[in-house]
């Protein structure tokens, strides 16, 4: 069996990082950190080193867009996917340009959700391989 791919989430919505955790579980993935603002990223990503990143948009201290900048500083081939509540494609846009793997809208249910999380754990453990 395959190691799981491991994970970290950046979300200020506590409810968010539960059920994102809650589904990539049964994907058999290690959520191996958690954090609420983007000031935690850097700081978790060197200290976990994940196959995968997920990173809320819209956080308090530092935002989304920036901490993906100072993940991608540090490590130009990490795995980062953006999580929004925002519909806006302009912000996907500019988050794919600036290094971000995939933009996922995390309001469309579960459902979607998940399929949205399981196209990108099948990316990044493609990429593992």
């Amino acid at each position: 069996m395959a190691e799981p791919t491991r994970v970290i989430t950046i979300d200020d919505d506590s409810l968010i990082r539960m059920l994102v955790a809650s589904v990539l579980e049964t994907m058999e993935c290690a959520v191996v950190g958690t954090g609420e603002d983007g000031d935690e990223a850097e700081d978790l990503y060197q200290a976990q080193k994940p196959d995968l990143v997920l990173l809320d948009m819209k956080m308090p201290k530092v935002n989304g867009f920036d901490a993906l900048r100072s993940i991608l500083a540090i490590a130009p081939d990490a795995q980062v996917v953006m999580l929004s509540g925002m519909s806006d494609t302009t912000v996907a846009e500019s988050c794919i340009e600036a290094g971000a793997k995939d933009f996922i809208q995390k309001n469309t249910g579960p459902e979607a959700l998940r399929a949205n999380l399981e196209r990108v754990v099948q990316t990044v453990q493609a990429t593992k391989e």
